[in-house]
């Protein structure tokens, strides 16, 4: 079995000990349900919250996303700071150039 990554894309997966929710001291409790492909997976989110409200009608649904939303976020951090090395080596690249034709331009002055 494969671990998660639970918190980071990038870090690597810990151990994970699932635990019933009853007998779990934690507050907050997370589904993940995959759908067929083809089909609309915000077609899931109406029924769940019906089924999740018949089993416990004090239980809060929240924060219904796609899977593709959470990965997008998680990759936002990497993305950034990959467009801001770009631009700053694209800048790098430029200075030298510059200083190269600075150089070549006084040799052949003088």
């Amino acid at each position: 079995m494969r671990h998660i990554r639970y918190r980071d894309l990038g870090a690597d997966g810990r151990g994970q000990i699932y635990v019933p929710y009853f007998q779990s001291v934690r507050s907050e409790l997370a589904f993940t349900l995959r759908a067929k492909p083809g089909t609309d997976p915000q077609a899931f989110a109406a029924p769940v919250r019906s089924e999740i409200a018949r089993r416990d009608p004090d239980l809060a649904v929240s924060k219904v996303r796609l899977m593709e939303d959470y990965v997008r976020q998680a990759r936002t951090a990497a993305r950034f700071t990959t467009v801001i090395a770009a631009a700053l080596a694209g800048l790098a690249l430029l200075l030298a150039g510059i200083g190269i034709y600075g150089i070549l331009g006084v040799e052949q002055a003088t």
